[in-house]
């Protein structure tokens, strides 16, 4: 939905970008058979530790809209590591 800002941001203000599908969402292949569990906002904000740990971001401000904002606040409160960034 945001990928026409992503070139922009990142040649005009240099901005690293991130923008992961969720699962089940976008572009992603995950379907209900590879979990027994039901995903909750706790799995996304789960994937997105995973994510900014994998790659040992540092310093980094989360931009969400509509689900966004609920799943950033999750993750933030999900993660000492997350916090201290």
């Amino acid at each position: 939905m945001f990928e026409h800002l992503f070139v922009p941001l990142c040649e005009t203000y240099r901005f690293r970008i991130l923008a992961p599908d969720r699962r089940g969402f976008g572009k992603s292949d995950w379907n209900s058979k590879q979990t027994d569990r039901p995903i909750t906002y706790d799995t996304f904000a789960a994937d997105v530790v995973g994510l900014l740990e994998h790659l040992d971001i540092k310093d980094f401000v989360f931009v969400g809209a509509s689900m966004g904002g609920a799943e950033s606040l999750l993750t933030y409160l999900a993660s000492p590591f997350v916090q201290e960034r």
